[in-house]
């Protein structure tokens, strides 16, 4: 096997393994959560009739639900469900989950495509110069900036923006999402939640460029 074949085929044995890795971190993940959301006190039936419900009508509605199997049953059905593009009804609603999922990603979709970008364009240039500017004052401010970014949680960031942006400025509203009916005032609606995203991640991003870009300067 020559040399490039095997670069070729340790890139292939190292990508298999991460999608690997991946796919049992999802699926340990999906059983954490599946045996913590069933052994937690309260049930759906409980939600479901309220908090003035009699055991007995909590006890019929569970098995009406089937959620009186064993939870590794459950559990299996959840996963074949899941596997076949069906992701359950909730009980509350009523409604396909999946459609749930859908409406809500109208809405996060693009608001971590926003907030991704404005990560980049913070993250990029700040990395870069605070690799270029190494040992100088500026690349020390830099690092400052970026180290402040990454230790303020992203709630007191959402806080302070209001603050500033909505209450001082008026630059945009403070609460409410009007639909995708007006573009203008949906994009205008997400902006400073995808600002107050973007600017911690760009704070992370500016750590991660700056270290590789270090890295092959020396």
């Amino acid at each position: 096997m020559s040399s490039a074949q095997r670069r070729v085929s340790d890139a292939m044995w190292s990508y298999a393994k991460r999608v690997a890795v991946m796919i049992a971190t999802l699926f340990s993940s999906s059983l954490v959560i599946f045996v913590a959301l069933n052994i937690l006190p309260g049930s759906p039936a409980e939600v479901i009739l309220g908090t003035q419900s009699t055991p007995s009508a909590v006890r019929q509605l569970t098995v009406a639900l089937g959620l009186n199997k064993p939870m590794w049953r459950l559990y299996i059905g959840w996963l074949g469900g899941l596997l076949h593009g069906d992701f359950g009804t909730s009980y509350i609603s009523h409604l396909a989950i999946a459609g749930l999922i859908g409406q809500a990603m109208t809405v996060t979709g693009p608001l971590v495509l926003m907030a991704l970008m404005i990560g980049l364009l913070i993250g990029l240039p700040l990395g870069f110069a605070g690799a270029l500017r190494n040992g100088k004052l500026s690349g020390s401010v830099i690092g400052g900036v970026s180290q402040i970014g990454m230790a303020v949680p992203t709630v007191v960031a959402g806080l302070l923006l209001i603050l500033i942006l909505t209450v001082k400025v008026r630059l945009f509203p403070s609460s409410g999402f009007p639909g995708w009916s007006d573009p203008f005032q949906a994009i205008r609606a997400l902006l400073l939640p995808a600002f107050t995203l973007g600017v911690v991640e760009g704070a992370i991003f500016s750590r991660y460029v700056r270290a590789s870009v270090l890295e092959q300067l020396r």
